[in-house]
């Protein structure tokens, strides 16, 4: 995997170009280009244990996995979101959906949001979340994770594989098997009466081993944020009860069936150093990255109109 320190924007357009370029002439013999997509993940801080200067030791997880106390109150997370801010989640939504929606709000989700858009990456990179503290923010790093992701690995939101895994949601880990999704099968059939569950059925035993791994979804293009980030999403199956799975997106596994990451490998991670992070803070507006363009939504417009047109 290749790591690349950039200082500039043109730095990164080129050092993309470059890294894909490359890939894509090293690809194993027999897997056509036309075969293939990639795909960027923004982090605007490093997740790394401390000392670390780069993002190499920390593979790329989605929150639901960084505190396994979420991850044993999955059910509970999805169910009091819902409960207690039901106007948020309008009647006739799937369950991807709804969690589509809790990701973007900052809710511990399966889901890793990433985007075929370069300058989506380099700006959600480059803008400090709510929380952070902007005079330190511009004094880190940030970072651009680059995936190269087969064809077939990309899935809708309707499929039984997605619709499978983002019912994992609504179940407690002690009811969930993977030699036996019959649990799973019934909460899904009840959001799409297609689903197609039998046991011992090539379908169903295909499913159980779906379920192990990690798919990309392109989602319906009803959410503004979705729209205006072209986001799509990495979403992250399990085992039994619900037990991590183990998502290196390694060279090696992107060609291993058995693997959880078969047909998704991290080939490149880009730093933008703080010297960048400030030229895209001057040149959000022409690289069309500003904070109410890819956060569109009346909570943060606030920090636009103050930003714009405060004193400086």
């Amino acid at each position: 995997m290749v790591y690349q320190e950039c200082n500039t924007v043109a730095e990164v357009f080129h050092g993309v170009f470059d890294l894909v370029k490359w890939d894509r002439s090293h690809i194993e013999t027999g897997e056509e280009n036309d075969r293939v997509a990639y795909y960027f993940r923004a982090e605007n801080k490093n997740y790394a244990p401390e000392g670390s200067s780069c993002l190499l030791s920390v593979p790329a997880t989605p929150s639901l996995f960084r505190d396994d106390k979420y991850r044993q109150n999955e059910h509970v997370i999805f169910n009091e979101a819902i409960r207690c801010y039901p106007q948020e989640f309008p009647a006739g939504e799937t369950t991807f959906e709804r969690l589509t929606r809790m990701a973007h709000f900052g809710l511990p989700t399966r889901l890793l949001d990433v985007s075929p858009r370069l300058a989506t990456a380099i700006g959600m990179a480059s803008l400090p979340s709510p929380s952070d503290d902007k005079e330190k923010f511009f004094t880190w790093n940030g970072f651009i994770r680059v995936f190269r992701v087969n064809k077939e690995k990309i899935k809708y939101s309707t499929s039984d594989t997605v619709v499978a895994l983002s019912n994992l949601a609504r179940i407690k880990p002690e009811n969930i098997d993977v030699a036996n999704l019959g649990y799973l099968a019934y909460e899904c059939k009840n959001e799409r009466a297609g689903f197609y569950w039998e046991k011992d059925s090539n379908v169903s035993k295909k499913l159980m081993s779906d379920i192990k791994k990690v798919w990309c979804v392109r989602p319906v293009n009803n959410n503004v944020r979705i729209q205006a980030q072209r986001g799509e999403f990495f979403i992250f199956g399990c085992g039994d009860k619900k037990e991590k799975i183990s998502a290196s997106f390694t060279e090696t596994d992107y060609y291993n069936k058995d693997a959880a990451t078969d047909g998704i490998a991290e080939i490149g991670i880009i730093t933008l150093t703080p010297s960048l992070k400030h030229e895209v803070k001057e040149m959000a507006e022409i690289l069309d990255v500003t904070e109410d363009r890819l956060y569109p939504d009346f909570g943060r417009f606030h920090n636009v109109i103050k930003e714009r047109y405060g004193t400086k």
